[in-house]
């Protein structure tokens, strides 16, 4: 057998493709010090967090493998040794794969948290209308915490018992960390997610 031949950092790790929306795809090209890097400074943007990756945490990956924000975190994960999960193909069908995966990272594009809004805010008009003031008081009251500086699973562990746990149990019950890419993530599903999800929020 021949020796085996580390790859250097100018070699063609692999090419990705536009996703073909304003024109003909266009293949790019990253090297192993593209690939490198990213993980690299995903390494040093999370050092800002307290809860520190580690090899129990798990990434749901529901995005098409040939996008880039897919790509690079599962590269991320795999280079600190987590798990990654792939949800069986019906996004439809996508919470089910969340409670059996139990995932601390979510990555998608906004139109997924879109639906998680929608779906939650729907739940919510199917309550009492004591139940519904109740939750909007405690999402103020919280949401007026987090605007002080206190992070989101601090800000107010009581409105996260009485009126968030059950949307954090509908993402998993362990999300950590929501991204979101591929377009703007709007200013009111962002703050939704930081306050029921009790997970920080990144686009």
């Amino acid at each position: 057998p021949s020796e085996l031949s580390p790859p250097q950092p100018f070699d063609i790790c692999t090419i990705m493709y536009t996703s073909g929306t304003s024109g003909d795809p266009k293949g790019v090209i990253l090297t192993h010090e593209n690939i490198a890097m990213i993980v690299r400074g995903a390494d040093l943007f999370l050092a800002q967090f307290e809860d520190k990756m580690t090899v129990d945490d798990v990434y749901i990956s529901f995005l098409p493998l040939a996008h880039i924000l897919d790509r690079m975190i599962e590269e991320y994960f795999f280079h600190n040794g987590a798990s990654v999960g792939y949800y069986h193909g019906d996004i439809n069908a996508l919470k089910d794969d969340l409670m059996e995966l139990k995932p601390t990272l979510l990555a998608g594009v906004p139109r997924v948290y879109e639906r998680v809004h929608e779906g939650v805010l729907k739940a919510l008009e199917e309550l009492s209308p004591l139940r519904r003031k109740v939750f909007d008081i405690l999402y103020k009251y919280k949401l007026a915490w987090m605007n002080l500086g206190f992070k989101q699973k601090n800000a107010s562990p009581l409105a996260d018992l009485l009126a968030f746990r059950k949307v954090k149990a509908r993402l998993g019950g362990r999300i950590r960390l929501i991204v979101s890419g591929g377009a703007p993530l709007s200013m009111e599903v962002e703050e939704f997610l930081r306050v029921t999800s009790c997970a920080f929020v990144l686009q």
